[in-house]
């Protein structure tokens, strides 16, 4: 019985490590996309702001 209990407690530790690690890879990746996609936003933002400059420049 206490083997069984022990097995049980090993597999428990392993599948919760395995659920984590893939977790926290998502996690990671998630975190990288949304910075990525923050960047895109802002150098969208300025390089619209400064063709509304060239444009003003221009009148």
């Amino acid at each position: 019985m206490e083997f069984v209990t022990a097995a049980f407690a090993g597999t428990l530790a392993s599948t919760a490590q395995q659920i984590w690690g893939y977790n926290r890879n998502l996690y990671n990746f998630d975190t990288h996309m949304r910075q990525a996609s923050v960047t895109q936003r802002q150098w969208g933002r300025k390089e619209w702001l400064w063709l509304h400059r060239e444009d003003i420049s221009n009148l």
